[in-house]
């Protein structure tokens, strides 16, 4: 019962840096913002 574990053939992911990720998540949150801020200058107008 000796516990040798072997793992053949793994190709490394490339995975997104966390400053990559939180740049698009602010990208996206402003985006967001802005357009319901726009849709509500055209409401008013």
């Amino acid at each position: 019962m000796g516990g040798l574990v072997r793992v053949e053939n793994i190709r490394p992911v490339p995975v997104p840096e966390p400053l990559t990720i939180l740049g698009a998540g602010t990208a996206i949150g402003f985006g967001t913002a802005f357009k319901k801020k726009l849709g509500k200058n055209k409401k008013n107008k």
